[in-house]
């Protein structure tokens, strides 16, 4: 079941942890080799803003070394600096997908953790 949908601009802080569990395995069941540059330029901001959504959660990070690490690495990965170039060759833009996505499901567990639910 593949729900997406960009949840960016929505002004309810809580976490679909379902949505952003099948958007994320939608993302990182994507190859290479058939993914489109559209498909990825599609999918990377809906991507980046459920990592958002989850930086924007209390996980733990002032008591949890392991989550402060993953969040510092979180807020790197998505930094405008550190995002693929628009003229940047489609693996690159890829792969930058890619690690968004496994990224949110490293949050994603996080969160699931400290609120007592499951995730990934």
């Amino acid at each position: 079941m593949n729900r997406e949908r960009d949840t960016r601009d929505t002004d309810d802080p809580a976490i679909d942890v379902e949505l952003i569990d099948d958007s994320t395995k939608s993302v990182l069941a994507m190859r290479l080799g058939t993914s489109t540059r559209t498909d990825i330029e599609r999918k990377a901001p809906i991507q980046i803003g459920h990592l958002e959504r989850l930086l924007a959660q209390e996980l733990g990070s002032g008591e949890d070394a392991a989550a402060r690490e993953q969040i510092r690495k979180a807020h790197r990965l998505i930094d405008l600096l550190h995002r693929p170039a628009p003229d940047a060759p489609t693996f690159e833009a890829f792969f930058f997908l890619r690690d968004v996505a496994a990224m949110t499901r490293r949050l994603l567990r996080i969160h699931g953790q400290k609120s007592g639910g499951g995730a990934g």
